[in-house]
């Protein structure tokens, strides 16, 4: 099934939050990243980054200018960070984790933090 994460609106100052994601049904492969049309942070001082480590030292895909676009994420389990500094906080950003296996299905998650 889709999981939908995203922070509040507008999101709060000096955030610094990291969740793992991972989608555990047999023959899940890869995992569909949908924004909500609405969905922007602030351009170069927040960054809303995909990863492989907990760390982020190995990036999926990375966001800081602004505006956001989906994605897909070729694996099944990765963490997602999300840092904002003390100055201007727009909108945020929803998204909708669906996880993709060959022959359909759907998988189940395990967050370990929570962005809203």
């Amino acid at each position: 099934s889709s999981v939908n994460i995203g922070t509040s609106h507008p999101y709060c100052d000096n955030m610094n939050v990291t969740q793992h994601y991972t989608f555990m049904t047999p023959g899940i492969q890869s995992v569909s990243v949908t924004f909500n049309p609405e969905s922007v942070i602030e351009s170069y001082y927040d960054v809303l980054k995909f990863s492989h480590d907990a760390q982020g030292y190995d990036p999926i895909r990375t966001f800081s200018q602004g505006t956001v676009g989906d994605f897909q994420i070729p694996t099944t389990s990765f963490y997602i960070h999300f840092t904002s500094d003390s100055s201007v906080a727009p909108y945020g950003f929803e998204l909708t984790l669906t996880p993709q296996a060959s022959g359909g299905g759907n998988g189940s998650h395990n967050s370990t933090a929570c962005l809203s």
